[in-house]
């Protein structure tokens, strides 16, 4: 995987991508953008950390939304919990990432129009960003769109660690049916 990783770096370090002008970030409109037709991994530059699951990049030139693959953090009118978990992103989160779009049954992307992918940082050692997430207790694995085994023991790990979200129960562990109360 690791060598997998560096060839894709190697081969795509030098497309750049620096911010060019001004695209519409709406979520429906990344759409058909190429960005992420191919499911090739891209070197891009963060301009914001969304939330706890969610990145806006810049790509090739482009604007785009990333959805963390087989995450799902706290949304932000969860108070607290979601605060917690986009200031820890924010801070784990380099100026340039590596997205690596995963296969979703819309392509790469999800429901919004976000790609789906994980992003991993650029340096050696090319933590996943996702990953980190969960294993710091701020977000949840998302049993519908993860077969990923890895998240789910990482998820186990910090759940008896009582990390973040697992510190006390509540809505906050499962954002999915948060998003969905009645």
């Amino acid at each position: 995987m690791r060598a997998v990783v560096m060839g894709a770096l190697m081969a795509i370090g030098t497309l750049g991508c620096e911010p060019g002008p001004r695209a519409d970030l709406r979520e429906g409109r990344t759409q058909g953008d190429g960005v992420a037709a191919e499911g090739l991994p891209l070197v891009c530059k963060v301009r914001t950390v969304v939330d706890g699951d969610t990145l806006a990049l810049v790509c090739n030139h482009r604007q785009v939304r990333v959805r963390l693959h087989c995450i799902d953090a706290p949304e932000a009118d969860q108070g607290s919990w979601g605060r917690a978990s986009r200031d820890h992103l924010a801070d784990i989160t380099p100026r340039t990432v590596v997205v690596i779009p995963q296969e979703t049954e819309r392509g790469h992307r999800d429901r919004f129009g976000r790609i789906v992918a994980e992003v991993v940082t650029p340096d050696a050692e090319r933590r996943n960003l996702g990953m980190a997430q969960v294993t710091a207790g701020q977000a949840a694995v998302y049993p519908r769109y993860c077969n990923d085994e890895r998240y789910f023991w990482v998820e186990a790990v910090a759940r008896r660690a009582h990390a973040g979200i697992w510190r006390s129960p509540g809505l906050q562990q499962t954002p999915w049916i948060w998003r969905h109360r009645g």
